[in-house]
């Protein structure tokens, strides 16, 4: 608020003076009357620009904004990069590992060595 009282009141008068006049407790003074209908008058004017502009505001279609955001995921899960391409590399080297491990390929001592470095 004390920037609002710096603004309306102009340093004539304190902070919990102006609560006063804004409250009712006090009669406040001709001249904090007329900056009050001022600034009232000012958002007024404020608030119908704005009005006035909201018919030609387009919202984002939340469903497009979403159906791109898979394509890309899915671009990256493909292309093996972020988080979830990593995680598939991952598991797909995994399974490699497995199927090549049951298929007597590669050694199990060899499998061991290569998780510890």
């Amino acid at each position: 608020m004390r920037g609002t009282v710096v603004r309306v009141a102009g340093g004539r008068a304190t902070e919990i003076l102006v609560r006063h006049w804004l409250n009712g407790t006090r009669r406040a003074p001709a001249w904090f009357v007329a900056v009050v209908v001022s600034e009232l008058e000012k958002q007024i004017a404020q608030r119908q620009d704005i009005l006035a502009q909201l018919p030609a505001y387009k919202p984002q279609d939340r469903g497009e904004r979403s159906r791109k955001q898979a394509v890309l995921a899915r671009e990256q899960m493909l292309a093996g990069i972020g988080a979830i391409g990593k995680r598939r590399k991952e598991r797909q080297a995994a399974l490699l590992r497995a199927e090549a491990t049951a298929r007597g390929e590669i050694p199990q001592t060899k499998i061991i060595n290569q998780q510890h470095q």
